[in-house]
């Protein structure tokens, strides 16, 4: 689903955030096409049993609810993060939940940093 579209049906809280990455090293915009390449027709998981098993990644319970077809949004945002060498990959990232990058409760690599959110309405 295109951002705009989301925006314009989003029924929700009308208020984000923005929180930037401060990095020694230079983030490739090519590497994130390649991951959204990757991810561009995966559905959203509504339903994010992945979520609420994730701290059993390798139990049958959580093999047998995990689509891999599907993701949602924090989870795709921890996946993105570990491929490009920003987050510790110490959990899956389905683990991880909007409230977790807003109170940086990640675990980031010792060389990142990340920023004071900057709130913003829509």
């Amino acid at each position: 689903m295109l951002l705009s579209d989301k925006l314009e049906k989003y029924k929700g809280h009308r208020k984000g955030a923005l929180i930037k990455l401060i990095s020694p090293k230079y983030i490739f915009p090519n590497d994130i096409d390649k991951i959204i390449h990757e991810n561009i027709n995966k559905d959203m998981d509504n339903k994010m049993y992945s979520y609420m098993t994730s701290s059993m990644p390798d139990s049958y319970i959580h093999n047998a609810v995990s689509d891999p077809d599907k993701m949602f949004c924090s989870e795709l945002v921890a996946y993105t993060y570990q491929k490009l060498g920003i987050m510790k990959k110490e959990n899956i990232p389905s683990y991880y939940n909007p409230k977790d990058f807003l109170t940086k409760n990640i675990p980031i690599e010792d060389n990142m940093k990340l920023d004071d959110a900057v709130y913003f309405r829509f």
